[in-house]
């Protein structure tokens, strides 16, 4: 394929990932399967949340049907990224195997994590710390902090590990490899997206299709454009086939094409191909496109 065809089938394939998501989650109305377990619960909101980075990416590219200029392609690396990023904690707290007190340990974790942050935004905002809304909240760390000393998964763990889930600091208590890319190249891409999201030089020289010779980089915006659409199209398979696997009833919103395309998706075989299309130009031709 050539560049072009490799951006507009991952546009595509984004497009049908999302559609078929939708179906599955609160994205879609009537949805009537709502999550009532503490895990799936957990989960429905991440898989939303994914395909709504989804929803997002496929509104920004768009656009260049009306104003190419305008296209950001820093907010779709971006997005990208930040499912790369959900998909390490959905694997987490979708892990099989585990007791109903590990499942319970890893929501509290996130729980005191969320609410130690909560308090130190409060805080710096200047915001009433002896209020009503500030005493229910306080209680409620006090609380879950006493129910998480009494747990047995984590009364398990070694001393540091434990005071670091009681201080907040910790989210993940041990992370497990959900491998969906090799690692050293999930590692590069990460670093790739992460850098678009900021103000230095290889974010400026990828940040839109208007190309400045001054901040440009082998990853054009366009090649950049075309790796985060692939990237979120098998990180979203991935984590929409494991959700299914866990909420079997769910199958049933989908038909048997649908069920074999998810499947396809998760396949990194573009990706691959496009990366070495692109190794192939970085060591033979310094003098290409700079649009790529």
């Amino acid at each position: 394929m050539n560049k072009k065809d490799y951006l507009l089938s991952a546009f595509n394939n984004l497009n049908t990932i999302y559609e078929i998501g939708k179906k599955i989650t609160p994205i879609s109305q009537p949805y009537t399967k709502k999550a009532g377990a503490l895990r799936t619960l957990q989960l429905e909101n991440m898989v939303e949340k994914v395909l709504l980075h989804d929803k997002s990416m496929i509104h920004c590219f768009q656009i260049v049907n009306e104003n190419l200029n305008e296209l950001d392609t820093s907010i779709i690396a971006s997005a990208a990224r930040n499912i790369m990023e959900i998909s390490n904690i959905y694997f987490h707290i979708s892990e099989r195997k585990i007791g109903e007190d590990e499942i319970q340990l890893r929501y509290d974790t996130m729980y005191l994590n969320a609410m130690i942050n909560l308090q130190d935004i409060y805080k710096k905002l200047d915001f009433s710390s002896e209020c009503f809304h500030a005493r229910i909240e306080k209680d409620s760390l006090i609380s879950t902090r006493e129910e998480v000393k009494h747990n047995h998964a984590f009364q398990q763990k070694e001393k540091i590990v434990q005071d670091q889930i009681l201080s907040g600091r910790k989210i993940i208590v041990k992370a497990n490899p959900h491998n969906i890319l090799e690692k050293s190249m999930e590692s590069a891409i990460y670093n790739l997206l992460s850098n678009s999201v900021h103000s230095l030089f290889i974010g400026l020289g990828s940040n839109s299709l208007n190309n400045n010779f001054f901040y440009s980089n082998f990853f054009t915006a366009t090649r950049l454009l075309t790796i985060s659409l692939q990237v979120a199209v098998i990180y979203t398979a991935y984590i929409i086939k494991d959700y299914l696997e866990l909420r079997k009833q769910l199958y049933k919103e989908l038909n048997d094409e649908e069920k074999s395309i998810i499947k396809n998706l998760k396949s990194d075989v573009d990706l691959k191909l496009f990366l070495n299309d692109l190794k192939k130009e970085f060591e033979n031709s310094f003098f290409d496109n700079p649009l790529g």
